[in-house]
């Protein structure tokens, strides 16, 4: 396999953040529960994606990213204990960012260079740098949970996508797939380092012409070898999104959307298979709100989801094992379908303790999504 090579040279640098208090809380008036919205203002400030971490893992810092200054997105934390707001790097953040397995540093990408700061300390070192001249450079923020490897994908009309796993200590990547097209949510398994899934583009799930195969949801890639092959597929009328791996890697997590013969919308079920793409559970069914993201716990005992309903759109706690559902809080998000920066979607985000969830909505202050948190009884 055709290995290349990428040395960065390590920066270490520290910023020196002023802090502010933004934080509300309030008790949700259809549950009663208390939710903290952790940011005001007129700017918008985002949770991390749902796939990946906000909080450390001492529950001291949770992180989010904002445009507050001059409109360039970059990333605060927000004090657990106090509610107070400081930022955590200068540098854009222009991709997904996570707290790292380690439980400390936030890994982000700015410029092609993965870079980590420390969240307490504000220590900013570098992973590793590609050029982002020649490439459109992605980071999804995806690491296995001893934090060894990462996963960067590369695109150039030319050359197609190629996707490096990062050997983090080592600071260098090793090419382990290539596509002649786009892909989107590589997803590293957290347990199994060779093992990786991709969505492919176009999506190809409601052309009935096609093969099952042809037209997964996901494929997954033996980084061994190089070769991909049809992982997640659904039958007629459904659809598979906003995937997720198990903590312990051993399965899968995904939303089945399905339709009805008219193409009107029908009820959506949290799936899961294992890591072979086997053993397919349907844990939870809502005919009535459109569940869009979400992901379970560290132990699977309880699933975190979000609905796409607009302007109403409850955030529900599931029993992996019994199937009872209750509403944590109604976000309650705008989800407008007039724009696609996804800045005014939930995205829930469960910590490593799960004694929290984050979230993003617009729902207390129209057109401004702002980031919140609630503790988990």
């Amino acid at each position: 396999m055709k290995r290349l090579l990428f040395i960065a040279a390590l920066l270490t640098t520290v910023v020196v953040a002023t802090a502010q208090n933004e934080r509300v809380i309030y008790n949700d008036s259809l549950t009663g529960n208390e939710v903290w919205q952790i940011t005001g203002g007129n700017s918008i400030s985002n949770m991390p994606y749902f796939e990946d971490q906000a909080f450390t893992a001492d529950d001291a810092w949770v992180i989010f990213k904002s445009n507050r200054e001059g409109g360039v997105w970059k990333i605060f934390r927000s004090n657990m204990a106090t509610g107070e707001i400081s930022k955590v790097s200068d540098l854009e953040n222009e991709s997904s960012f996570t707290i790292m397995p380690d439980g400390k540093r936030v890994a982000f990408l700015n410029g092609g260079t993965i870079y980590a700061v420390d969240v307490a300390t504000l220590k900013t070192d570098t992973i590793l740098s590609f050029d982002p001249v020649k490439d459109l450079v992605h980071f999804q923020a995806s690491f296995t949970v001893d934090g060894k490897y990462t996963l960067i994908n590369l695109y150039n009309e030319k050359d197609g996508t190629r996707i490096f796993r990062v050997d983090v200590p080592a600071r260098k990547a090793e090419l382990v797939f290539s596509t002649p097209g786009t892909i989107s949510h590589p997803l590293i398994n957290p347990r199994y380092p060779d093992l990786m899934a991709y969505v492919p583009h176009p999506d190809r799930q409601d052309d009935y012409t096609l093969s099952l195969e042809e037209r997964a949801r996901d494929c997954v890639v033996d980084m061994n070898t190089g070769i991909a092959k049809p992982f997640l597929m659904m039958p007629a009328w459904s659809r598979a999104t906003h995937e997720t791996w198990s903590a312990d890697g051993e399965r899968f997590y995904f939303f089945r959307k399905t339709r009805n013969k008219d193409k009107s919308a029908g009820a959506v079920l949290i799936c899961s298979v294992d890591k072979n793409g086997l053993d397919l559970k349907e844990h939870y069914t809502s005919a009535k709100y459109k569940l869009g993201h979400g992901l379970p716990d560290k132990e699977q005992k309880w699933f975190i989801a979000d609905s796409q309903n607009q302007l109403v759109n409850p955030l529900f706690k599931i029993d992996l094992m019994s199937g009872k559902a209750v509403i944590l809080c109604w976000p309650n998000s705008s989800q407008t379908s007039e724009t696609n920066d996804q800045t005014d979607h939930v995205h829930p985000i469960i910590s490593a303790s799960g004694k929290y969830v984050a979230f993003t909505s617009d729902g207390r202050s129209r057109g401004l999504p702002q980031a919140f948190v609630i503790p988990i009884k």
